[in-house]
């Protein structure tokens, strides 16, 4: 009986392992992939990145590749994987097919995605935190990422773009930042609104204000209590006095 309740234990266990391997996971799910998306396939760059306010899209020219792993680094160092939503390919005779013919799958530290074709384009769709953005490389080459309308990256007190070595266009009120090559393990775009800017420039000149209304009252209050100190003759020179004769009022 104790040997049998083991083998119950161990196939449980295999099938946890086995779930875990392949399949949908906590990153991806079957809803999620077939999420309807948007994507401008009309791109220079090998990777084109779309940033909104709480998502992205991002298409890859895919060329003599058959898989990609998707993935994130976290604090630790480690890998885990991307959530996706969305997932689109485009033949290079402009079909358009979904997630029925992309093969997804999740393992404990990564999404592998198997391509219907080994020449196209791969998009999809991810979600991202306000005004910062991090994308691991999953392919060398062009990269070029827009925007949200009315941001800016040019501050670099608010702004952060790694790698450097970038360019940056303006195209209907959207910042695009180009780079010609990325080799880098990711790439990072934090961000801010241009009245942002405005915001932060008024809270200098303020803090300046403060600071010198502050040094003036200080150096006032310094006077005054040299003021009284002379009136009170805490102030008279020792050398001149040669300790002979004591202070005013101490006669």
């Amino acid at each position: 009986m104790s040997q049998r309740r083991h083998l119950s234990l161990g196939a449980v266990l295999l099938l946890v392992f086995l779930a875990g391997c392949t399949g949908f996971g906590d990153a991806t799910s079957e809803e999620g992939l077939f999420k309807e998306a948007e994507y401008d396939w009309d791109t220079e760059a090998d990777v084109t990145i779309d940033l909104g306010s709480s998502e992205y899209t991002a298409v890859y020219d895919i060329e003599n590749r058959s898989s990609m792993a998707i993935y994130q680094r976290t604090r630790y160092g480690s890998d885990r994987p991307l959530g996706i939503e969305g997932v689109k390919f485009r033949h290079e005779n402009g079909t358009v097919v979904n997630a029925s013919d992309i093969g997804v799958s999740e393992s404990r530290n990564r999404v592998t995605v198997d391509f219907p074709a080994d020449q196209g384009q791969f998009a999809f769709t991810g979600s991202k935190r306000s005004k910062q953005f991090t994308l691991t490389t999953f392919v060398e080459g062009s990269y070029e990422v827009a925007l949200p309308e009315d941001h800016r990256v040019d501050n670099f007190v608010l702004a952060t773009v790694r790698p450097r070595g970038y360019e940056t266009t303006m195209e209907d009120d959207r910042v695009h930042i180009h780079w010609d090559s990325v080799t880098s393990r990711s790439v990072t775009v934090n961000y801010y609104l241009q009245r942002d800017l405005y915001l932060f420039a008024g809270l200098i000149v303020i803090a300046s204000i403060a600071g010198a209304v502050g040094i003036g009252y200080v150096w006032h209050q310094i006077k005054e209590l040299r003021v009284k100190r002379e009136e009170m003759g805490l102030d008279l020179d020792i050398d001149d006095d040669e300790g002979r004769k004591p202070p005013p009022g101490m006669r």
